[in-house]
């Protein structure tokens, strides 16, 4: 066992050299973070492991990193960050991932899918793309059936790695496995405007700022969007088409609330041409409908209404307008209660 917990530290030996090297911990703190790392290994050595075995590890590890960029900003030191932090993020990561991969037999369908979700957030929130990617694949092959897995990985491709192409197949793919489902329908319309809102975006850099901007300045994942689009995607008519499927396939039990999630994305992307029409087909169907989600619908238009009258008026008095945002807003509060 010792012969395997000093093999698993050894991919961290360097990490180990430079934290004494940098001198953001004194030669104390090294040794008893290197004291701590051997001891959860032994853990992970047990004949008999546990979630917890792992998570705590990974948990102290996590901690380990927000000391490093406490001492980092502190002392103003951003150097070897390859050579420290990265080390240790790609082993909680795989702490992560061994954890999920074997408790997923063992383990309620509940309580691994929070397995992968830990692994997911942690790579999400550290920018480790290729490992997200790995990670999202991995955990469909376990939890295929899956909706919010599914559509989280379908936006992921759409607002991280700028793939609007592969979002889109794997919402498609996703809708054939369940095609009345509200959540993958409204993930559908949020990747098409969106994908019309970066478009337009993109073609007004080429058009009017690229000429004033050094090329290095230049995002290279924006370039996706570079090529020719369909007018009907350009039009919002797909966008159109989306709602109307899922209209006709989502039970009306949830259609509502879809249609709101749907309302309240266009509210996101004004500048759109043709943003208004959608919005007020949104509208028009959620008129047909007299529940909870439409009623709490009407106070959020009604304020949202109050407040843009009153903003328009901010020039000429802006005390009064803040008061007037601030009234408004308490009457929709009052109105829902």
């Amino acid at each position: 066992m010792g012969e395997f917990v000093e093999n698993c530290l050894e991919g961290l030996l360097p990490t180990f050299e430079q934290l004494n090297h940098v001198q953001l911990f004194t030669e104390c703190e090294v040794s008893a973070f290197i004291k701590r790392c051997r001891q959860f290994e032994y853990r992970l050595s047990k004949r008999e492991k546990t979630p917890r075995d792992f998570l705590l590890y990974a948990d102290y590890l996590c901690d380990f990193l927000k000391l490093l960029k406490c001492r980092r900003q502190r002392q103003n030191f951003w150097h070897k960050r390859k050579l420290i932090d990265g080390p240790l993020r790609k082993k909680v990561a795989s702490i992560y991932r061994r954890a999920a991969d074997r408790f997923q037999a063992k383990e309620s369908i509940q309580g691994n899918l929070q397995l992968w979700e830990l692994l997911i957030n942690f790579l999400n929130e550290n920018t480790m793309r290729r490992e997200l990617a790995a990670a999202y694949t991995r955990a469909l092959q376990v939890h295929g059936k899956n909706e919010k897995l599914r559509r989280d990985f379908a936006l992921w491709h759409f607002f991280s790695a700028s793939s609007p192409q592969n979002a889109r197949t794997q919402i498609l793919g996703s809708l054939r496995l369940f095609p009345q489902s509200a959540m993958l329908y409204a993930a559908f319309f949020t990747i098409e405007i969106n994908f019309v809102d970066k478009v337009l975006k993109r073609r007004k850099f080429i058009t009017e700022e690229k000429g004033k901007r050094a090329e290095h300045d230049e995002n290279d994942m924006d370039r996706v969007y570079d090529e020719e689009v369909d007018d009907s995607i350009m039009s919002l008519d797909v966008a159109k088409a989306v709602i109307e499927q899922a209209l006709s396939a989502v039970p009306l039990n949830d259609a509502s609330g879809m249609l709101v999630e749907m309302w309240k994305e266009c509210q996101k992307v004004q500048e759109i041409p043709n943003i208004e029409k959608v919005r007020s087909f949104i509208v028009d169907n959620l008129n047909t409908f007299d529940n909870e989600d439409t009623r709490l619908f009407e106070i959020e238009l009604a304020s949202n209404v109050e407040i843009r009258s009153v903003r328009r008026g901010a020039q000429e008095d802006p005390y009064r307008a803040n008061a007037s945002i601030v009234y408004a807003v308490a009457q929709g509060i009052g109105d829902q209660g």
